[in-house]
């Protein structure tokens, strides 16, 4: 059923562009890429620039039409103006959605990690951006732990069955759900562990997974102090997908479960204690945006009825997409929580052949500094990064 939805909305989208006779895209953000090559830099939910914005990481490929791939992929920088292209290294792991994972560090402006793969394991690499010197963990990390401690990780093979355009094809770890699920290590003392396995989380959410299909987890986020990590359990039945937003309170080991589901897709903390999320909450049937306080479980619906990638700018403020509409426009905003009011910033064109799980999202980030965004572009016919003024 999901795959015919999904045909019909494409054959729409194709008469719908075939009668309008015009492809829009109204916008002033900039173009990064001028060259033949197609370029981006990934999830929504990390930082596109180094802790001063004197770097902007990105990943680089012939041909990024394509969901998932393990041929040549480059990682490369440019300088805070976007200018002065450099080449840092090569990767062999690279999805539609994530790139190859990169991921500044917390403490450092020159130190930069990313997934590549060692006798067919997929690890995590962290390289020093001026002298190249590069360093390896035998880990699959999905983000850093606060101060570069560690790394919070999942099994990306498992993820690639059910997800193509968020895992990755080389086999990872062979798993069952009483040795797989949410995953930690530890740099200091080279040490991986499991923090939960999958039978544990599903007993967390009181269901049985039993007949269930497609089981993994993705979107890990580390809260700014690093004391709260929130992350989804997803899975299918009949046919139909399930989510639970779980959060782990790092300091005493101890998870709950958010009363949002079970569709839940993406969030962004606005604080150690605030999430903005896109979801069904217990009390309403529809789903939209809330901002959710954990501390004192409170949930404030949010004035955006239409899902897609938050990033914080400010306490008050975050930036974001939507996904296609019928004329296969993504549209670009501002929202304020103070007054609950959006900015329009712009409207991006994607092209047919960016669809499903090689689709271009925008998932829009801003600079350390506040006042540029940077998003995945491809309305030219071809994967790029542009930037503009928030």
């Amino acid at each position: 059923m999901r795959k015919l939805k999904y045909a019909v909305s494409q054959v729409l989208s194709i008469i719908y562009l075939f009668l309008l006779k015009k492809l829009k895209t109204d916008h002033n953000a900039v173009l990064v890429n001028k060259s033949k090559t197609e370029i981006n830099i990934g999830y929504y939910d990390l930082p596109a620039s180094s802790l001063n914005d004197s770097f902007t990481a990105f990943t680089e490929r012939v041909n990024m039409r394509t969901s998932s791939a393990i041929d040549k992929t480059d990682i490369c920088i440019v300088d805070e103006e976007f200018k002065n292209k450099r080449v840092l290294t090569e990767t062999f792991v690279w999805n539609s959605q994530l790139g190859s994972r990169l991921m500044w560090s917390t403490v450092c402006e020159k130190t930069l990690f990313y997934l590549d793969i060692e006798n067919d394991n997929i690890i995590t690499k962290e390289i020093d951006v001026v002298n190249g010197e590069i360093k390896t963990y035998p880990f699959q990390a999905f983000c850093l732990d606060s101060e570069d401690k560690g790394f919070y990780g999942l099994n990306y093979s498992r993820l690639f069955k059910s997800r193509p355009g968020y895992g990755y094809i080389k086999e990872s770890m062979s798993s069952t759900l009483s040795n797989d699920g949410l995953l930690y290590y530890s740099i200091s003392n080279s040490k991986r562990h499991v923090i939960a396995t999958y039978e544990e989380l599903f007993k967390l959410v009181d269901v049985s997974p039993k007949d269930l299909v497609d089981i993994r987890l993705n979107h890990l986020q580390l809260n700014y102090d690093g004391s709260k990590l929130i992350f989804l359990l997803r899975y299918q039945k009949d046919e139909d997908d399930f989510s639970h937003m779980i959060i782990l309170n790092t300091n005493d080991g101890v998870f709950s479960v958010l009363p949002f589901g079970p569709h839940i897709s993406h969030a962004c903390w606005m604080s150690n204690d605030k999430i903005v999320l896109w979801a069904k909450h217990s009390e309403n049937k529809d789903p939209a945006f809330y901002l959710y306080n954990i501390e004192i479980d409170t949930a404030t619906k949010l004035g955006i009825n239409k899902d897609g990638h938050p990033f914080k700018i400010d306490e008050n403020k975050f930036i974001c997409d939507t996904y296609n509409n019928s004329a296969r426009q993504r549209e670009l905003f501002t929202y304020n929580l103070e007054n609950h009011t959006k900015r329009h910033l712009g409207k991006f064109y994607t092209g047919i052949k960016y669809s499903g799980s090689s689709r271009c999202d925008l998932h829009p980030r801003i600079n350390r500094k506040r006042d540029k965004f940077i998003i995945d572009v491809s309305y030219t016919g071809k994967r790029n990064i542009a930037y503009g003024e928030i």
